[in-house]
């Protein structure tokens, strides 16, 4: 089964700071969990290009690691968006891969923001949120007991 990618997430500027983007990629990474059996799942991997330091700070918070550095023509899928360098026509990034052994931390930090309705950002201060999700069993019960289930199969 190939890779599946993460592809981040976009927060205005005026909202930025409050937490709101990691909030939203790990609820995209959870329900991609809680979609798949956490233990069958393809890697799910980021590509970053090599010029771009902002996302590398929020993946490493997500659980993803630095695995290898990449180099693609910009016609493959996911890279179209990214520069190419001058030299040889091709993209070059780093690609990070999400430690499995974060799964069950992010789903209890995903069942926290759902039970408790708000996210903490950087200085402190708590954005409320609404959680109002389409499939009704992703509830942070479900999430606290997938991670516990996962927690058990890697010990």
């Amino acid at each position: 089964m190939p890779p599946a990618e993460y592809g981040g997430a976009y927060v205005r500027a005026e909202h930025r700071g409050r937490g709101i983007g990691e909030a939203l990629a790990r609820l995209a990474i959870a329900h991609f969990m809680w979609d798949n059996d956490p233990e069958s799942l393809p890697a799910l991997i980021a590509h970053v290009h090599i010029e771009n330091e902002k996302p590398r700070t929020v993946l490493g918070k997500l659980g993803f690691r630095h695995d290898k550095r990449i180099q693609a023509s910009g016609g493959v899928p996911g890279f179209e968006h990214m520069p190419k360098a001058k030299e040889d026509g091709l993209v070059h990034g780093d690609e990070f891969v999400f430690d499995s052994k974060k799964i069950a931390e992010l789903l209890r930090q995903v069942a926290a923001v759902l039970r408790n309705k708000k996210i903490e950002g950087k200085s402190g201060e708590e954005t409320p949120i609404l959680a109002k999700l389409k499939v009704e069993e992703f509830t942070s019960e479900n999430l606290e007991s997938l991670a516990k289930a996962v927690e058990a199969k890697t010990k």
